[in-house]
């Protein structure tokens, strides 16, 4: 996971939490202590919370992040309690398998991240688009060839 995501340094202004997203990141960091990881050692993995999450659907991953949704991608996503911050627009696109060039053009042409977060959150990986559809266009037999893996 730790690839995908941006130096901290360069990241200034999300991470201000709402009353229930302070509530399940404290909560994430009692389970997570409970459960042996240390937050401050710099080589434990990063544990991302969904801070939004109501008391009911709490729940937080190791090492990776939970399935990106319209309604997430919108608001701040997911909370790196290791960094202290939630995930940026830009690293919600790495995660989906867009390059940072094209996420940057996609910024500058609306510049809303909201909409992009919504975009990525309401779209489908492209390494998962890569392998699934010239497998269904070779199902249907729109392709002679079973394509390989790249």
């Amino acid at each position: 996971m730790d690839r995908f995501l941006d130096d901290g340094a360069k990241i200034r202004g999300n991470s201000n939490l709402s009353a229930c997203a302070a509530k399940n990141v404290k909560k994430a960091l009692r389970e997570a202590k409970k459960n042996g990881f240390d937050i401050d050692d710099p080589t434990s993995s990063e544990i991302v919370v969904d801070a939004a999450a109501g008391k009911k659907f709490f729940h937080f991953m190791t090492s990776k992040c939970p399935c990106i949704t319209k309604a997430i991608g919108g608001q701040k996503g997911f909370y790196l309690l290791k960094r202290k911050r939630f995930l940026t627009v830009p690293e919600m696109g790495a995660l989906q398998g867009w390059r940072r060039e094209w996420i940057d053009v996609m910024l500058g042409v609306d510049g809303s991240e909201k909409k992009l977060g919504e975009a990525f959150g309401d779209g489908m990986s492209l390494n998962i688009l890569q392998r699934l559809l010239p497998r269904a266009l070779y199902t249907v037999g729109l392709i002679s060839d079973l394509p390989t893996d790249k």
